[in-house]
């Protein structure tokens, strides 16, 4: 009986972990709008010519 509830909670935690992990991946890739604007902002005056938003390099 306890070797089954040994076992019961770690596949438990082991789930409980791997969807910790996964979560936490997905928050990384959540794009943060205020870096955009300041990385496309390439002379730092506060505002985005043309030029600098046809510079930008997407990822893909």
């Amino acid at each position: 009986m306890k070797l089954k509830t040994l076992t019961f909670a770690m596949l438990s935690l082991a789930f409980f972990m791997a969807s910790f992990t996964v979560q936490a991946q997905e928050k990384k890739r959540e794009p943060n709008p205020e870096k955009m604007l300041e990385r496309m902002d390439t002379d730092k005056n506060g505002t985005i010519s043309l030029d600098e938003f046809k510079s930008v390099k997407t990822k893909k």
